[in-house]
């Protein structure tokens, strides 16, 4: 097996092989023998002595191909090819038997041209192979090529030493290759990572700016290190003009406060946490579901704390509504029950009552011309009053119960319906020390509604002025009224006793009362309520202890020309 050598090795021996060409001074510059001042030319003597000069195994022949002069160099090749060693006269063809028809025709081809002819073949010496370069020089007498000189030179490692370069270089190249596809290949896996990292900051960043959250990163000094355009957007501006500012920029300070302290227990515990709270933004307070999680960097460690705000203040304004309209169903079954019992209560306290008075009425005419019954009618008159009275309360319970219609149903002069409750109540108000006046309510649009209803609101809102009233000074009640869109408002303020601040939300519940026991039911302001909404009105109440109560009611008005 060969020794591999080295680049180094393998460079340092062709330069040697260079120089060893170089000194070996016949030719060895690929010149033209037949010009110049070379062995060509000149005396025969001066040739045969350059030749021979020569290191290179040498010999001349003439145009019939025999041997006309061998070097010594020549001498030794032949020998080591185990072939005549002083072959001097014989035929070219006797010595060398072995060599192809071709030879003969390059020697001709010299002899009739007299152009230098170079070949190089492969030998085998000695179980050896060497590689030969031959050249075959013409040498001309007179002008004419008389003689063909033959050199042989042994470029075995010269062309060792090219294998070598040129399996080197093949190795390097195929090194080269390999590297080059592993450095493809290392490219392409990169142009996969770095397109699957745009890709995925694409989805990213798609997913957070398309999101209906206000998403935003914050560092423990409370400054937004990111922002999404939803969350600029909130806060009436774009991401950049947020991003570097603290939270106390942005916020007030209770709510920065608030917020920073999520922010940092994210951050010492590593652990998310949500909370619902009112964020101020712009001058609006808004409900906001806000979740905190952390965000962790290349080495795990808790860097910065993601803040995902979802604005829920219309979902939470929603819930407080169907809170409100579920205590309003639990009310009206409420109210619903209360009216049955009501009902039943009235049914069957009328029939006794009846039969009662009718007693007590017939009592009375039996004594009417009886003497001496004075004292007897009289009692029996104040048992008729106290019946009456009876009557009254289960009427009420009997109104409370009962239902409005579309039947009975009708537009209706609001003057005419007050003027008619007023003057029910007039001796009682005279009774109370309380005047009654009505303004601005004739010529006001028509209330479509149940008459019956409308008397009863009217009826009931004086008498609880009158049971307000004041007893050692003038009482006041003002019933106005005023136009507004497509809606009547009523008035009816008086200057009583007021109700306490902390029951005022409690005055439209069914038996709710301030009056003492025996002296009211708690259902005359229950029953305003129920018949203001049942026409699809509203009520107000503002009053301010002892100094007087403001009821304000909308009711819709009937459109002119109906």
């Amino acid at each position: 097996m060969e020794q591999q050598l080295t680049r180094e090795e393998l460079m340092a021996r062709v330069r040697w092989l260079e120089e060893h060409l170089a000194r070996a001074g016949l030719c060895a510059d690929g010149g033209d023998a037949s010009g110049g001042e070379g062995p060509g030319r000149g005396k025969p003597f001066e040739s045969r002595k350059a030749v021979s000069s020569t290191a290179d195994a040498a010999h001349i022949v003439g145009p019939d191909l025999r041997i006309l002069f061998v070097t010594d160099s020549f001498k030794q090749w032949n020998q080591r090819l185990g072939l005549d060693p002083d072959p001097t006269g014989k035929a070219l063809l006797e010595i060398f038997s072995f060599l192809p028809d071709s030879v003969v025709v390059e020697y001709r081809t010299v002899f009739d041209t007299g152009t230098m002819l170079t070949t190089e073949e492969w030998v085998t010496v000695e179980d050896e192979r060497i590689c030969t370069e031959t050249r075959k020089i013409p040498l001309q007498q007179d002008g004419r090529v008389d003689r063909v000189l033959t050199v042989i030179r042994d470029i075995t490692e010269i062309r060792k030493t090219q294998e070598s370069l040129e399996s080197l270089a093949d190795q390097q190249a195929c090194e080269l290759l390999a590297a080059n596809e592993r450095l493809r290949g290392e490219m392409a896996k990169r142009q996969r990572i770095d397109q699957a990292l745009r890709l995925s900051e694409q989805m990213y960043r798609t997913l957070v700016e398309s999101a209906g959250e206000s998403i935003a990163t914050v560092d423990g000094d409370g400054v937004f290190r990111f922002m999404n355009a939803v969350g600029a957007r909130r806060l009436g501006g774009a991401p950049e003009d947020f991003v570097g500012r603290s939270m106390w920029d942005l916020f007030p300070k209770a709510i920065a406060d608030r917020q920073m302290d999520s922010v940092r227990r994210v951050l010492a515990t590593g652990q998310g946490m949500n909370v619902i709270v009112p964020t101020e933004l712009q001058g609006q307070t808004r409900w906001y579901n806000t979740t905190v999680e952390p965000v962790r960097d290349g080495g795990g460690r808790v860097a910065l704390a993601m803040v995902i705000a979802r604005d829920i203040h219309d979902l939470k304004l929603a819930q407080e509504q169907l809170e409100k309209h579920r205590e309003e169903m639990a009310r009206t079954e409420h109210l619903a029950s209360l009216g049955a019992i009501s009902a039943a209560t009235a049914h069957e306290l009328t029939q006794p009552l009846t039969v009662v008075n009718l007693a007590v009425e017939n009592a009375c005419a039996a004594l009417e011309d009886v003497p001496g019954t004075d004292g007897v009618k009289a009692d029996l008159a104040d048992a008729v009053k106290g019946i009456e009275g009876i009557v009254a309360v289960v009427n009420r319970f009997r109104r409370f119960a009962g239902r409005s219609t579309e039947k009975g149903v009708a537009a209706l002069d609001l003057h005419g319906i007050a003027q008619g409750a007023i003057r029910l109540l007039d001796e009682k108000a005279w009774r109370a020390g309380m005047t009654i006046t009505a303004n601005g309510l004739r010529g006001l649009p028509a209330v479509t509604a149940n008459e019956k209803d409308m008397e009863q609101m009217f009826f009931l809102l004086i008498e609880n002025a009158i049971q307000a009233a004041h007893d050692n000074k003038p009482n006041h009640l003002v019933i106005s009224g005023k136009a507004r869109r497509n809606t009547v408002e009523l008035v009816f303020e008086d200057d009583g006793c007021g109700i306490p601040h902390d029951i005022q939300d409690n005055v439209f519940e069914p038996f709710f009362t301030t009056k003492p026991p025996g002296q009211g039911t708690g259902l005359g302001l229950c029953v305003v309520e129920r018949i203001v909404s049942r026409v699809g009105g509203g009520i107000k109440v503002a009053s301010r202890p002892g100094r007087g109560t403001r009821f304000h009611i909308t009711l819709p008005a009937e459109p002119p020309g109906h």
